[in-house]
């Protein structure tokens, strides 16, 4: 029986823009050296970050020589690559690691809220798919970027960004990671290029749930897992929408970060620089998140560094990470020079006139944010109370939740300053984005939570 051509066109899909890019994000994080004892799930979820990422980048180097070979060899180079790298990090000798192996997450057991929270997602995305994209954000700046890239012939973007984007001046990762499934299916689509977005909130579910069970009692990470997949990440999940695509990000470059500081392996800072390259290249909201997880570990470190006896050396050459999103951020910049493009949220000057009147509002409609458990299951509003008892309490036990305790108050500080200096109506301004801000720091949150909850008692939290 043949099958119809919509549903090969979603298989097809699926391989060359989901399972492409995981094997060759898989294959690229284990050759820079991700060790096996620090699971699997974490593997697979930076893996298909970093994967994307990377790949974003072959893309727009064949969208802008103008599309000299068939798109569909994009992920098939990739995948290639990546089974090339597995096998070649597989012959190098075994190398030791400061700790063991995430006897927590490595149960087998601690797969099935996963697989459980999956299988549930693949429902809403199966929904989802039977629509088209032609609403919102997904639609007039995503979506319509990643076709005008795709279809703008001679790379020619000056007249289309004009006018067919809503938001121009928006970064490109998404938009490429959509223009992926053009490629590969030789033509615009307008329902399959939610599909690689989506398994954004697959990768994130995963290195959550290693997060969790490495730093929480197994009891305690099941259930701020199944709380954390109840908040509006559900309602975001199925959409072509770039915040899930953050929020994903973002936990990747924290754990990354956070695993550096117990462990002190080097791949994990490569690991740390990519995820930040991708905040960067994925929303601009994105720079302000890398400086929002940089600034308390770089504090902790030299507060560290200063109190240690022997003073050790700093490796320097660490910070050569640090470029990658560097160098995304300043090609964005020029991009949107190069097109004449502004992002209307730059708006210092507006926050002083402006405070005495958005102030108050402000805080009150944070304050119905926090309370309201539909949206967030009060993960924030318990991490605000729970945090500073905690760390009164046990210190140096929770250092690692202190840390993204203090990221996450960076983090809402500054998209406060944000909604105070905005040019937009204010409730409206807090209607559309208050939540999704949230949602970009929630899995920090939640990840930040367990740990001081219930940490699990070994050498982890000590160091």
């Amino acid at each position: 029986m043949a099958l119809p051509e919509g549903l090969t066109t979603w298989v097809w899909v699926a391989t060359m823009s989901v399972a492409a890019p995981g094997l060759f994000g898989c294959g690229l994080v284990r050759w820079l050296g991700l060790a096996p004892a620090h699971g699997r799930a974490f593997a697979l979820g930076v893996g298909y970050l970093v994967g994307h990422y990377v790949l974003a980048h072959a893309t727009l180097l064949w969208l802008w020589r103008g599309q000299p070979l068939p798109g569909w060899l994009l992920p098939i180079a990739a995948a290639t690559t990546g089974a090339w790298l597995w096998r070649r990090a597989a012959r190098r000798p075994p190398t030791a690691v400061a700790v063991p192996a995430d006897t927590a997450a490595a149960a087998s057991w601690s797969w099935l809220p996963v697989l459980v929270l999956t299988l549930l997602l693949l429902d809403t995305f199966t929904a989802t798919g039977a629509q088209l994209v032609r609403y919102s954000d997904e639609a007039v700046n995503f979506a319509a970027k990643a076709k005008l890239l795709y279809c703008a012939p001679g790379f020619d973007l000056g007249a289309g960004l004009g006018g067919f984007v809503e938001h121009p001046d928006y970064p490109l990762f998404n938009p490429l990671t959509q223009v992926l499934t053009f490629a590969s299916a030789g033509r615009v689509l307008h329902a399959e290029n939610r599909l690689p977005v989506q398994f954004f909130a697959v990768a994130l579910l995963c290195m959550l749930s290693a997060a969790l069970h490495r730093r929480a009692h197994p009891l305690v990470a099941t259930l701020v897992l199944v709380a954390f997949a109840g908040t509006s990440f559900t309602s975001m999940a199925p959409t072509a929408y770039a915040d899930v695509m953050l929020a994903a990000a973002t936990l990747a470059a924290a754990e990354s970060l956070l695993r550096w500081r117990e462990t002190g392996e080097r791949a994990l800072l490569g690991l740390a620089g990519l995820a930040m390259g991708a905040m960067v290249a994925t929303k601009n909201e994105g720079a302000m998140l890398v400086l929002a997880l940089l600034g308390p570990l770089v504090v902790e470190r030299v507060w560290w560094w200063w109190r240690s006896p022997t003073r050790p050396a700093l490796w320097w050459p660490a910070a050569a990470w640090l470029l990658v999103p560097l160098s995304a951020l300043l090609f964005q910049r020029a991009f949107n020079r190069h097109y004449g493009l502004q992002n209307d949220l730059v708006l210092f000057g507006r926050i002083a006139d402006q405070f005495a009147s958005h102030g108050p509002r402000l805080l009150d409609y944070y304050w119905g944010l926090l309370t309201d458990p539909a949206l967030h299951r009060l993960l924030p509003l318990t991490f605000l109370v729970a945090a500073p008892i905690t760390c009164l309490l046990r210190g140096r036990e929770v250092v690692a939740g202190a840390l993204l305790f203090a990221s996450f108050l960076l983090a809402m500080g500054a998209y406060s300053l944000v909604f105070l200096g905005t040019v937009y109506d204010l409730q409206w301004h807090l209607d559309v984005a208050a939540d999704r801000c949230v949602l970009h720091v929630l899995p920090l949150v939640a990840s930040g939570l367990a740990a001081m909850t219930w940490p699990r008692r070994d050498p982890l939290g000590a160091r």
